[in-house]
């Protein structure tokens, strides 16, 4: 993987491109800001949202970090971990999000955008 790409992950964000590596064609992933954005581009807003923690995650930091700003160490790698949440975004499997659609005093200029439509082929 392209060192740009770890480099942009590790700080919670995963761009696409028009082409290259992060090809808008490929198959999609997304950083927990990634998904908040998608979710207000489309004029909706988070109500809530649940975090679902690997097992070995969460007994790595009950019995390991108790004070954050800490350095995770990993086989070849050292991921500074800034805060609790920032911890929950780095080991979580899913994130649940409750949404409703936003009304439109509340969206933002990035949110405002002409209706999308998909062709079926």
């Amino acid at each position: 993987m392209h060192l740009d790409v770890v480099t942009d992950l590790l700080n919670g964000f995963w761009h696409y491109k028009k082409a290259g590596t992060l090809d808008i064609t490929h198959i999609r992933f997304f950083t927990y800001f990634e998904m908040k954005s998608m979710f207000e581009e489309s004029g909706l807003k988070i109500t809530k949202e649940h975090f679902i923690i690997d097992q070995k995650c969460k007994n790595i930091y009950k019995n390991r970090y108790n004070n954050f700003p800490l350095w995770l160490k990993l086989e070849n790698a050292k991921i500074r971990v800034h805060s609790q949440f920032h911890w929950q975004q780095l080991v979580a499997k899913q994130i649940y999000f409750s949404l409703v659609v936003n009304n439109d005093q509340n969206l933002t200029k990035h949110s405002i955008h002409p209706q999308t439509y998909t062709y079926g082929g």
